[in-house]
């Protein structure tokens, strides 16, 4: 799910906080299925938020993160993957409608997103 996870979000995540795309460019997501609007006002980032995003990841980076032992970001990682699966049944409809896949397959997809947040935790704990 890495790829559509915070995709159709209305706003982009860069460090700690959102921040409107530079550009003010939107797009509308439509069903492929039936031609119905999913969702609008879908902010479309530009090179340069992509760059903002990039060296707010770093300095990020050089803060608390990278001092954290893994079994620190083990506890996140963790969370992430246990929210992913809590909202599975919710999340799966989305992306039935917005990429038009089969629901069962979405699920798979959404649940197998959960299992990579889990392997990033083992092998930062050295427990793959």
């Amino acid at each position: 799910m890495a790829h559509w996870l915070f995709i159709t979000c209305h706003l982009e995540l860069t460090s700690i906080q959102y921040v409107d795309a530079k550009s003010g460019e939107t797009l509308s997501v439509y069903n492929p299925d039936d031609e119905s609007l999913v969702a609008e006002g879908i902010q479309v980032a530009s090179e340069a938020d992509v760059d903002a995003a990039v060296d707010a990841a770093e300095a990020a980076f050089k803060g608390p993160w990278s001092k954290w032992t893994g079994v620190q970001r083990a506890v996140v990682m963790q969370k992430m993957a246990d929210l992913i699966e809590k909202h599975a049944n919710d999340i799966a409809p989305l992306e039935t409608k917005a990429m038009g896949m089969p629901l069962n397959v979405a699920l798979f997809c959404v649940k197998m997103s959960a299992d990579i947040f889990r392997c990033k935790w083992r092998v930062d704990t050295g427990m793959s």
